[in-house]
C-alpha cells in the first residue's frame, strides 16, 4: 500500500481486502521530503479486520521509472512508465507519486484491441 501525509485512507467496498497471512511483518518504507524545520514523526497504523471472507483480494502493483536524468534547465521534462496486467482486472485507483516535485500526470489505458482511453490526468 501506499500513503502519504495529508491523503486518505484506503478503504474498499464489502467484499474487497488484502490478504495479510497471520505472522506476517507488516514493513514501513518512511521516506521524507525536506522542508528545512525539524518535525517529529508520529507515525501510526490502523488495521480494520474484513467480517467475512472477501470475493476478490486487492493487489497493490506498481509502476515505476528511476532511470531518468532531467536535463538542467527543462521546466516540462516528460518521464514515462508503462506495464501490462497479466490478466483481466478490476482498477480501484491510481497513484501518481512524485515526491512533490512533478507537476502533472496521466494514465492512459490501452485495451488488447489498441484503443487508448485517458483515464485521468492531472
Amino acid at each position: 500500500m501506499v500513503y502519504t501525509p495529508g491523503n486518505s485512507f484506503d478503504s474498499w467496498p464489502r467484499g474487497l481486502a488484502k490478504r495479510i497471512k497471520a505472522g506476517s511483518d507488516l514493513v514501513l518504507q518512511m521516506h521524507y521530503t525536506a522542508s528545512g524545520k525539524t518535525v517529529a514523526d508520529r507515525t501510526r497504523i490502523g488495521v480494520v479486520f474484513a467480517k467475512d471472507p472477501p470475493k476478490q483480494a486487492v493487489l497493490t502493483l506498481q509502476m515505476g521509472n528511476d532511470k531518468f536524468v532531467i536535463p538542467p534547465g527543462d521546466s516540462n521534462y516528460r518521464v514515462t512508465v508503462s506495464g501490462t496486467l497479466p490478466n483481466e482486472a478490476t482498477l480501484i485507483s491510481l497513484f501518481p507519486h512524485m515526491h512533490l516535485r512533478g507537476k502533472g500526470f496521466e494514465y492512459l489505458i490501452v485495451e488488447p484491441n489498441g484503443k487508448i482511453e485517458n483515464a485521468v490526468e492531472g
